[in-house]
């Protein structure tokens, strides 16, 4: 059973504010498919949580629960310094309720301490992507007004740890004066989500994580639209620099739509061969792995080879040999980082990726 009970959730809060239509149009056609990144996440989650998973994390993984659990310490210390009887409420649903106590719509925050009318809530973000700053995150905002509601906390710091993206903390103090404010605004989204015929308005952050992309008049019309806005001097695209800037606003939307469709068309096709006209599912391509590198590396010294020969056709990933010295010294966290800082050293070489295209953002506060 959805424990979301169909109603409005923290987690999107965001995109309700930008995109209100699109609650509705996900309660219709919303489709669950958890990517190989957020599987990860939700591991982390269960062991930050305590619960245990199998197969075990993996080395990066645990690097990243440690990181998360030293900069958790961190913040109780500096948000509590040395109160005693501090509450903790992990990954345990909020509600906010009418005045029927009718349940409205709810939050889950990962981490929420309280002593008093004091509180630190925390959101766990382990993965590489960016990340709103904690000032203007409304979904900790909205959490922040669901542990204001229910504990009676009122002078709350939000936090986001982040510990593959910096920097890895952010956080935000919502003071008693600041709270009605905060609660007007949320109850206010989440009161106008759930009217019918609400606006959709797709874009790069209301699309990203919409469950119903695929389904979405609206993004499929600017999927459409998009090259037509694209005018030609024969083989030259012919745009100005403000054109271009607004023609990439809304390249991620499309992209993020498209992929949406390619990913449901590949779903309906593994279903049913015959169910997209004109398409079918072309076979993926044979990579031969070597599996038996000790068993190969003898037959190539029989065959006459020697060691100097062999070792420029090995390439190592830094990860998996993080993973083997791991499992030889038995060190973790600092003490593993050392340990392949030492057993790199001198032994690496840095090669710059292609630069990307970056928005340019107002400086946080």
């Amino acid at each position: 059973m959805n424990e979301r009970k169909g109603l409005p959730s923290a987690s999107s809060v965001h995109r309700y504010a930008h995109c209100p239509g699109s609650y509705h149009l996900e309660r219709q056609f919303g489709e669950d498919e958890e990517s190989k990144d957020a599987a990860s996440g939700t591991r982390i989650h269960a062991v930050l949580y305590g619960e245990a998973v199998h197969p075990p994390l993996t080395d990066e993984e645990e690097q990243i629960v440690e990181r998360c659990r030293a900069i958790e310490a961190q913040l109780v210390e500096q948000v509590f310094g040395g109160i005693r009887g501090i509450g903790e409420i992990r990954e345990e649903r909020l509600w906010a309720y009418d005045e029927d106590l009718k349940p409205q719509w709810s939050g889950k925050p990962d981490v929420l301490f309280h002593a008093g009318f004091r509180g630190l809530l925390i959101d766990y973000k382990t993965g590489r992507g960016e990340v709103e700053h904690a000032t203007g995150n409304l979904q900790l905002r909205a959490l922040a007004v669901l542990a204001h509601e229910t504990y009676g906390v009122a002078d709350i710091t939000v936090a986001i740890i982040q510990p593959l993206v910096r920097p890895e903390v952010t956080s935000c103090r919502y003071q008693p004066s600041d709270m009605p404010a905060a609660v007007v605004e949320i109850h206010g989204i989440m009161a106008s989500v759930v009217k019918e015929n609400q606006p959709r308005v797709p874009s790069a952050s209301s699309c990203r994580y919409c469950k119903a992309k695929a389904n979405c008049p609206e993004a499929q019309t600017l999927v459409e639209t998009l090259p037509l806005q694209v005018s030609r001097d024969g083989r030259e695209m012919v745009l100005s620099p403000e054109r271009i800037a607004e023609f990439l606003e809304k390249v991620p939307a499309a992209e993020a739509v498209i992929e949406a469709v390619r990913a449901k068309a590949r779903r309906m096709l593994e279903a049913d061969p015959e169910a997209i006209p004109g398409w079918r599912l072309k076979p993926g391509s044979c990579r031969e792995v070597i599996t038996e590198p000790n068993t190969v590396f003898a037959r190539f010294l029989e065959a006459g080879g020697t060691p100097e020969h062999f070792l420029p056709c090995v390439t190592l990933a830094k990860t998996k040999l993080r993973e083997a010295l791991r499992a030889a010294s038995g060190k973790k966290g600092k003490g593993l980082d050392e340990a392949m800082d030492t057993l790199l050293a001198g032994c690496t070489e840095s090669k710059p990726s292609a630069p990307s295209l970056e928005r340019i953002r107002a400086t946080e506060p």
